[in-house]
């Protein structure tokens, strides 16, 4: 049986197969101790994510692949037997120099046949504001962008432009909201010079990523992604929108939140439907209150619906209560924040998430 391709960069009866950036090419290990050479062009500094797959990805009949790279001249650079899916083979690998390199597929005891599929993934973007030779992310405010993880330990870098004094949203989201397949996002906000103004893993919608605040200046940020235990990967989306006042998020009922200067206009007051679960489902940027028996405004400070949970807003000391099961005069609401200002409130001003 010929050999589909050249066992050895110094092999003159046959040809390594080609491969690309982002690209894959297949091959059989046709007798013990074969191996298949694949020749591939790599840019210095690109971070690459080689993977050689088989029996356990369905992607052929080899059953335990190992795959090497090797320098132009067949000098080993990397190896790997079992890093993949199974007993499959996985390489990162980022040259430091441009040029023509070889990846070496075969089976890891020289001893088996089988068919396999070999694979180059360049990464999508770079992992540092100070990497110059990977794509830098972008999002625009209102919009959003996608990205992949392509292995553990990968990180994805979006730049954006905020202006001083706006109040801005930041999400990262992954499985638990459809954003993508990414389990457990993870994000930094940096400033222009690289330094971390903030982070976040779990406060989006299930494991997503999400933090609210208030740009210092005007100038470019970045978002940096990555997921939480450095260990997974998937894709993802970010966005970043602004706030046209400020959300103040209440997550707990025994909290008390001081919530200072409230702007009915412009403001919003944000409750976890998993605290306040009888007033309904919320969403990863806010479900409204519909219900209008949800909330009620007294100088009381007890509930007035008789079948469902409900929102008491005290408007002569600004406190705002929550009676779960909405018994008619019950005196047993939790008293979860205060509205220092004393500013008139209706059940518009709140959402769940």
């Amino acid at each position: 049986m010929p050999d589909d391709y050249s066992n050895s960069v110094f092999d003159s009866f046959s040809f390594p197969g080609a491969l690309y950036a982002n690209s894959y090419n297949s091959g059989n290990i046709e007798y013990s101790g074969d191996r298949d050479l694949f020749r591939i062009f790599l840019n210095a500094g690109q971070t690459y994510n080689f993977d050689l797959t088989a029996w356990d990805s369905y992607d052929g009949t080899l059953d335990d692949p190992y795959l090497r790279l090797l320098s132009g001249s067949g000098f080993e650079l990397a190896w790997d037997d079992d890093s993949g899916v199974g007993l499959e083979s996985f390489i990162v690998y980022t040259p430091s120099a441009s040029g023509y390199y070889y990846l070496e597929a075969s089976d890891s005891s020289l001893t088996y046949t089988g068919t396999y599929t070999i694979s180059s993934m360049a990464d999508d973007y770079r992992d540092s504001i100070f990497n110059p030779y990977e794509a830098l992310g972008t999002v625009n405010v209102g919009g959003s962008s996608t990205g992949w993880m392509e292995n553990g330990g990968d990180v994805d870098v979006f730049a954006v432009y905020l202006e001083a004094g706006k109040n801005y949203t930041a999400s990262v989201r992954g499985w638990d909201s459809s954003g993508g397949t990414l389990y457990d996002p993870y994000m930094r906000i940096l400033d222009g010079a690289g330094n971390q103004l903030l982070w976040d893993d779990d406060s989006g919608f299930g494991l997503d990523a999400q933090v609210t605040a208030t740009a210092p200046a005007t100038g470019i940020y970045y978002v940096e992604v990555s997921s939480f235990d450095l260990e997974d990967w998937g894709t993802y989306s970010v966005s970043v929108v602004n706030n046209p006042g400020d959300i103040f998020r209440v997550s707990g009922l025994k909290s008390k939140m001081q919530i200072n200067d409230f702007d009915p206009s412009l403001d919003q007051i944000f409750l976890e439907d998993a605290k306040f679960e009888g007033l309904g489902a919320g969403s990863l940027d806010g479900t409204p209150l519909t219900n209008p028996k949800s909330f009620v405004a007294n100088t009381s400070g007890l509930a007035t619906n008789k079948k469902a949970a409900q929102i008491i807003y005290e408007t002569d000391t600004g406190k705002l209560w929550y009676d779960s099961d909405g018994k008619k005069g019950d005196a047993d609401a939790m008293h979860f924040a205060t509205i220092t200002n004393k500013a008139a409130l209706s059940i518009s001003d709140f959402e769940l998430f």
